[in-house]
């Protein structure tokens, strides 16, 4: 695939997709995905593999997804449903493992339905000798459909900026996760986590870095821990139970799969093709 031209934040929000997971026919989830290109046989390999990426639970028990990309017609409203079949899921075999790939063919890359779309390389992806680098607290970017929101003219999502809450390279709870804090609501699992600083940085060691850029795809947004805001009580007769609800709300905190689980996924399609 050429090299793109565009800002690596140009190429992050037309790198993702809104999924509309269906059963026959009725929408039954929507979440977020990540189109990306997949190098099973390594970095001097030119082989590749497109592929969309994003949570188990948003494809389970589907029989088919739509995904939409922004749009380069700047005219006006331009969605283009890219459909893919329940055949081509391909779950993480861990059960445990939020994450899902779905092959994307190559016909379809090369369509107008893509042609305004950018892949993330499977390259980007940090693994541990690289999360080993990273601050306890970094600032990260994760780009979705909060909610299923987005620019309905051009179908660009939502960019939202946070930290990581739990230093990247530690496993949370002993799984290969990290949390963020960053406001993560429904619509926003599959959502891409990526470390992006452009121009500048500084390392763990206090040195700061100008005119060096850090780029990688850390982890992929799954779920989020909430919290009980109070009880409504209502007051009835004495004779009756009263009754209570509970006001569930979101904490901004979100656990994330490390990326470098998309290796396990990656070796299965080597093996495949």
């Amino acid at each position: 695939m050429p090299i793109s031209s565009q800002s690596a934040s140009d190429r992050l929000v037309r790198s993702t997709a809104k999924v509309l997971a269906l059963r026959d026919g009725e929408l039954i989830n929507s979440g977020s995905g990540l189109l990306m290109m997949l190098y099973p046989w390594g970095r001097d390999d030119p082989r590749f593999a497109p592929a969309l990426v994003t949570n188990r639970h948003v494809l389970e028990g589907a029989d088919q997804i739509t995904f939409q990309v922004p749009s380069s017609d700047t005219s006006g409203r331009r969605v283009i449903n890219n459909h893919a079949p329940a055949t081509g899921f391909l779950f993480h075999p861990d059960p445990t493992v939020d994450l899902c790939l779905v092959p994307v063919g190559l016909e379809m890359v090369q369509s107008e339905d893509l042609h305004s779309a950018e892949f993330i390389s499977s390259l980007d992806i940090w693994d541990q000798d690289r999360l080993d680098q990273l601050n306890a607290i970094e600032t990260v970017i994760m780009i979705g459909y909060p909610d299923g929101l987005r620019d309905e003219e051009q179908l660009y999502p939502i960019s939202r900026r946070g930290i990581t809450a739990t230093p990247a390279f530690a496993r949370l709870n002993g799984r290969p996760d990290f949390m963020i804090d960053c406001a993560c609501f429904p619509g926003s699992s599959g959502s891409p986590v990526f470390l992006l600083e452009q121009g500048f940085h500084t390392d763990k060691n206090n040195n700061t870095h100008l005119g060096e850029s850090r780029f990688g795809l850390l982890g992929f947004l799954y779920a989020g821990p909430v919290m009980n805001a109070g009880r409504l009580v209502a007051s009835p007769p004495p004779t009756q139970l009263s009754q209570m609800v509970d006001a569930p709300l979101m904490m901004n905190l979100g656990i994330c799969v490390r990326a470098a689980k998309l290796n396990d996924l990656i070796e299965i399609v080597r093996g495949m093709v």
